[in-house]
């Protein structure tokens, strides 16, 4: 109950978040007592994930995509400490999927209307309402900066041209 986030965009196509709590399988145990916390106001019941080191693995189950459909699959986020300058998040984290052998960096992220930042990993083009991805995420070596605050992973449709 309470791990995955289905809405529908004005085009009527299926929007689905899966949270942190479901999908994702910590690498290292740099936490606290608890590596989840409810005070950075998830929509999840469990609350957000705290990657104090930045390193976590994801494993993505969807059910409801649109079929047919081409969608961001975008990590939602939050650092515990606001950015002050009020610049786009410089984010500096890496990432890979399961399949492949080469990584990517996520550097900049977006602030979504409901305060979470939103960071686009892939895209992909859904078969079926079901989708199984594994990511692999780790901090940039080059740049550290405030803890991650983990909501979950986004499929969200691209928007038609």
């Amino acid at each position: 109950m309470g791990k995955t986030w289905f809405s529908l965009n004005k085009n009527g196509e299926h929007c689905e978040m899966i949270s942190a709590a479901e999908c994702l399988i910590p690498i290292a145990s740099i936490y606290h007592k608890d590596p989840y916390s409810s005070e950075y106001n998830s929509r999840f019941k469990m609350g957000s994930y705290l990657a104090y080191n930045r390193k976590f693995k994801t494993r993505v189950r969807t059910q409801f995509l649109s079929p047919k459909t081409v969608y961001a699959v975008n990590l939602v986020f939050k650092f515990m400490k606001k950015n002050p300058t009020g610049e786009p998040p410089y984010v500096a984290l890496e990432y890979k999927l399961a399949e492949n052998t080469k990584s990517s960096m996520v550097q900049l992220a977006d602030e979504r209307e409901d305060g979470w930042l939103m960071a686009k990993l892939y895209e992909l083009t859904s078969d079926s309402r079901n989708v199984d991805l594994e990511i692999v995420f780790e901090s940039s070596k080059q740049y550290y900066s405030s803890v991650l605050v983990v909501e979950g992973i986004e499929f969200r449709p691209l928007e038609k041209a």
